[in-house]
């Protein structure tokens, strides 16, 4: 009985506060859960009805009957009653009565709401107290009550751009795209107006197929020096799979990791040797002699024909370590941003689907600006550094 007491006082509290208000329960031990029980269903059905507290005081005549609606709970009958007095006490009563005791028990629930005289509208001090809010906080909202915001012709620019990126690009995106607003402006609208990038989430980690002991495994020559400066030097390599209706599509790219520009890619319906044999083939270089390609340690890249073609090129094979997909960064980085950005779900065939990427590939080489390389497009930096040597 003490539980439900409490929790039926708190529940009044949560919903009804300022207001005043009583309780008067049975003490009876299953008389009390019925008790329980329907105040916690008058308190849902007024609040779903009338908002937290919100009283209208105008729209009924003194003394006038506001409702009365019963709900009948076994042997008891409630009758949910609320009356209005204009410019007089508030009150809101559930009658209770008791059928089989053949009586009828004071109120169950009585809440009152104090309105205060004329006198006391204009009182700034008076209804500030009642609003918990402070003077000087009520005089500084209104001298700004009727300005126009002024971040908002700035956020209209803001979500233009950040609409075009279909909310994926983040405030360093808005910049390029915004060059003549500060981005410390930028975060702040973001933040202001609630414009909040989706960020894709992390591939789990996928554990790595058993190698044959024919295949071989090349130690990790790159250790992560991501940082080139010589573009065509240094490449990685890795394959992707791409969803497509019931079945799944293999994606083999290679990169640069000084420009960040895909320089090759394949792309089929079976994950076959060939995929990175012509994957390879298509970089076209016009040397290879001393030249790094880095991969994982995917069957693949382990397989005695593959290690033969990239000695042929007299190429130098490099490998992450086991199960480190961070020595391979770069790449996943970029299969990350492409399943971010390119909408490859929606293909219902393989050639829509290739037709995508190769729009995306050229997308992503030539227009799409990257904050770590001087705010260049892959394309645009590689000349950049061609132009330094």
């Amino acid at each position: 009985t003490n539980f439900f007491r409490t929790s039926c006082a708190e529940l009044l509290h949560i919903f009804f506060h300022p207001l005043q208000f009583s309780v008067t329960l049975s003490n009876h031990p299953v008389q009390i859960i019925y008790e329980f029980l329907l105040v916690a269903a008058f308190i849902f059905s007024f609040v779903g009805e009338q908002g937290r507290g919100s009283f209208d005081q105008t729209s009924f005549p003194e003394s006038d009957l506001r409702g009365v609606d019963s709900v009948d709970a076994g042997e008891f009958t409630w009758r949910f009653i609320s009356f209005q007095c204009f410019k007089s006490d508030f009150d809101f009563v559930i009658w209770r009565e008791v059928f089989f005791h053949g009586g009828i028990l004071p109120p169950l629930i009585q809440i009152s709401c104090p309105v205060f005289p004329d006198q006391y509208n204009d009182d700034v001090s008076v209804l500030c107290e009642i609003a918990e809010a402070s003077r000087c906080g009520y005089y500084k909202w209104l001298r700004c009550a009727d300005e126009p915001d002024k971040d908002y012709p700035d956020y209209l620019r803001i979500k233009e751009v950040f609409d075009q990126g279909k909310g994926k690009w983040g405030w360093r995106n808005l910049k390029m795209r915004l060059e003549y607003m500060n981005h410390k402006k930028i975060k702040r609208i973001m933040r202001k107006y609630g414009l909040i990038t989706k960020v894709r989430k992390k591939n789990p980690y996928r554990q790595m197929m058993k190698k044959n002991l024919e295949h071989r495994i090349f130690p990790n020559k790159l250790e992560r020096k991501f940082h080139q400066i010589v573009p065509y030097k240094v490449f990685c390599t890795d394959i992707t799979y791409l969803p497509l209706e019931n079945r799944f599509a293999y994606l083999s790219v290679i990169k640069d990791i000084a420009t960040g520009e895909v320089v090759a890619w394949n792309i089929s319906l079976y994950l076959e040797f060939a995929l990175v044999t012509e994957t390879i083939r298509n970089m076209r270089l016009e040397s290879y002699e001393d030249v790094m390609i880095h991969s994982d340690q995917g069957f693949h890249y382990t397989n005695p024909a593959y290690i033969e073609i990239v000695k042929e090129l007299k190429m130098i094979q490099s490998m992450s370590g086991k199960g480190k997909c961070i020595d391979n960064a770069p790449i996943e980085s970029f299969f990350g941003h492409m399943k971010d950005e390119l909408d490859y779900r929606a293909c219902r065939s393989f050639e829509e689907l290739r037709s995508k990427i190769a729009k995306y590939m050229q997308y992503y080489n030539s227009e799409r600006k990257q904050w770590t390389r001087n705010k260049m497009t892959p394309v645009e930096y590689r000349n950049h550094l061609l132009a330094q040597k």
